[in-house]
């Protein structure tokens, strides 16, 4: 429930999403929106992200909510924003 309320909340307003665990190394204040962390070489992760509330952020939001729509499982968080971002880019199984 909380990965398809991160992406809803980032859909209806836009801004950052941190996991609470998360540890930043450099701020990020100054970085331009749209940004999503990786969780691996292989695959992008859930625990860092940030769409702009309009705009390509925004349709990627969008895009995150219809996946975990159509591929509900209990665990979803990375699968979600690598399936999209993968769409998106027209590629596949590229190293990040």
């Amino acid at each position: 429930m909380s990965n398809f309320l991160r992406y809803l909340t980032l859909w209806r307003w836009g801004g950052t999403y941190l996991d609470m665990d998360t540890i930043m190394l450099r701020s990020i204040e100054d970085m331009p929106p749209n940004f999503v962390g990786a969780e691996s070489t292989l695959s992008l992760g859930a625990a860092v992200m940030n769409f702009a509330p309009d705009g390509f952020g925004h349709e990627i939001a969008e895009s995150c909510l219809l996946d975990f729509e159509r591929n509900f499982k209990g665990n979803n968080g990375p699968g979600v924003i690598t399936r999209v971002m993968r769409k998106v880019c027209d590629t596949e199984k590229k190293r990040v």
